[in-house]
């Protein structure tokens, strides 16, 4: 588990490991633009509840997921963030399949990731 300021989110073990071993963990906290774009829709929504929170965060990983699994199609090389979901593609995305990780499960530890990035930085929902 790890704590975005007063919200729990699970963050399976394997999904550490995998994130580790690719090197995404690192990536993630320095290109930004994912995990940018993750608290944007996080923040869209009114978190003040667990219920509200959780809802918000299903949101956001929904909505991060095609960016993360197909990003030139379902992103403009205009878009914000559109360098970081490329380069996630081709370097990460490979290497987390192989790990174990299915497509969900991907999305699933880049959000729950996100969230320890943005507790680092003093976030909040």
């Amino acid at each position: 588990m790890t704590r975005y300021d007063d919200f729990w989110v699970k963050v399976p073990e394997r999904f550490k490991r995998a994130l580790r071993k690719c090197g995404t963990d690192t990536f993630l906290a320095k290109a930004g633009g994912i995990v940018d774009e993750f608290h944007k829709v996080v923040r869209a929504y009114d978190g003040s509840s667990d219920e509200q929170f959780k809802a918000a965060y299903v949101r956001a990983a929904e909505s991060m997921a095609p960016r993360l699994l197909v990003p030139f199609t379902s992103m403009k090389p205009a878009d914000p963030g559109y360098r970081d979901h490329v380069e996630f593609f081709q370097r990460h995305l490979d290497c987390l399949r192989t790990s174990g990780l299915s497509d969900g499960e991907v999305v699933d530890a880049v959000a729950a990731h996100a969230c320890i990035l943005l507790q680092k930085r003093g976030a909040s929902p």
